[in-house]
């Protein structure tokens, strides 16, 4: 039980818990037809034993079910991992003396030995249904065979036909669980083959935002993103600043080092952005060794404070590949005015970084 779901444990706990209803009320039922039979015989015949009648028909079988029904419920508190167990062995004993005491009076009161197959059943046991069976034809045989009085041949008949339905009704509730089993097996591999997909979905989602060197977002989702943003900043103003970051003299690591140490430089880089983002900011690769990042809900002093921890993060990184040397980065940053479109906005702020490449590198340029 311990690797079920939380809901599948529920579910079969509101089985079993039903299972056990039943036997209540097969106890409620029980009892209304001992006081309907008391009364009916009382009246009509002079002969009837009430006394007779109260102790071996009413208070011997009534006070065995009550004592059984409440061992079960006690069991299931106490020990709740044995539950199933102590419902079907329950469901047993209580057919068993019903069928003991009521079937010498009742004819066909033997079918209640139906129901712990029925508990098997609603407890998706087929191993219940077989055992119950075997040990109801046992019973039946001891019924006949132990019994005095009852070596006669309407009630052999009787006991032939019930062992017959019990027959029956066990292949068919067996049948049922296997072919409900069966249908499980279907809806587990359907559901399965749904998550695959949803999760290739996922992947492919990623895949299609994501770049692949830096973990960032892409160039295409930066437009996507920049589009939605730039809306709804023109439908209610709120504080919105864009950063062009470039690595200075990035082809001569390349050239000097390989693109391989190229590659751990932008990684790097773009670990460094995404440590300084808040969760309403946005960090993409554009291209190359350049990045750009949106910045949202902040006015333009904090956002400048953002991008020059980043700048100096950067410069701080000694590369063992590049014998511990370091590299550089240059920003253009721009806060968006009221009336700009996307295209203006992403052109000021690339400007300001031309602009702070040519007059020195590794500085942040305002415009």
């Amino acid at each position: 039980m311990r690797n079920e779901r939380p809901s599948s444990v529920q579910a079969s706990d509101k089985w079993m818990r039903m299972v056990v209803y039943g036997y209540w009320i097969t106890l409620a039922v029980t009892l209304l037809g001992q006081v309907a039979v008391y009364v009916i015989s009382d009246r009509l015949s002079d002969a009837f034993d009430a006394s007779r009648y109260l102790k071996q028909y009413v208070w011997m079988p009534d006070v065995i079910m009550v004592v059984l029904l409440g061992t079960l419920e006690a069991v299931m508190r106490i020990w709740p991992e044995r539950k199933d167990t102590a419902i079907f062995i329950t469901g047993m004993a209580l057919a068993m003396t019903l069928a003991l005491f009521l079937s010498e009076k009742l004819p066909g009161a033997l079918a209640i030995l139906l129901l712990p197959m029925l508990a098997g059943m609603f407890m998706l046991k087929s191993s219940y249904i077989y055992i119950s069976l075997g040990v109801n034809w046992l019973y039946l045989a001891l019924l006949f065979g132990l019994l005095p009085g009852r070596q006669t041949l309407p009630f052999f008949c009787e006991v032939a036909i019930v062992a017959f339905v019990l027959l029956v009704a066990a292949l068919c509730g067996a049948g049922v669980l296997k072919r409900g089993s069966d249908l499980f097996a279907v809806l587990e591999k359907s559901h399965k083959s749904v998550q695959e997909l949803l999760v290739k979905n996922a992947m492919m989602d990623r895949m299609n935002k994501i770049d692949a060197l830096t973990e960032l977002y892409n160039h295409k989702t930066y437009h996507e993103y920049a589009e939605k943003l730039a809306e709804q900043q023109q439908r209610s103003e709120f504080p919105l600043q864009v950063a062009m970051m470039d690595v200075d003299n990035f082809k001569q690591v390349n050239d000097t080092y390989g693109h391989w140490v190229g590659d751990i430089v932008l990684r790097r880089v773009a670990e460094i952005i995404r440590d300084h983002m808040e969760a309403d900011d946005f960090a993409a690769r554009y291209g190359g060794e350049e990045f750009i990042v949106l910045l949202t809900l902040k006015p333009l002093e904090q956002s400048l404070m953002v991008v020059e921890a980043i700048r100096r993060a950067v410069a701080e990184v000694k590369f063992e590949e590049m014998g511990g040397k370091s590299v550089t980065i240059s920003i253009g940053l721009h806060d968006f005015a009221q009336g700009e479109s996307k295209a203006d906005f992403f052109q000021v702020a690339d400007a300001a970084l031309y602009e702070a490449k040519k007059t020195g590198k590794n500085k942040t340029v305002i415009r």
